[in-house]
């Protein structure tokens, strides 16, 4: 997470996860899940 206020009121975040896109076992029960892979997301907020 990455977050920038760059004016009195405004702001810009950056949220990434996974960045390198590797395969991973995120949980194993009766069947196993692999996780999530790459994701990137921005936000750009004004609070008035």
């Amino acid at each position: 997470m990455a977050q920038y206020r760059f004016a009195k009121n405004w702001q810009v975040q950056v949220n990434a996860r996974n960045l390198t896109d590797k395969d991973y076992v995120s949980a194993c029960s009766f069947y196993c899940y692999y996780g999530a892979g790459r994701s990137v997301e921005a936000n750009l907020s004004y609070k008035w």
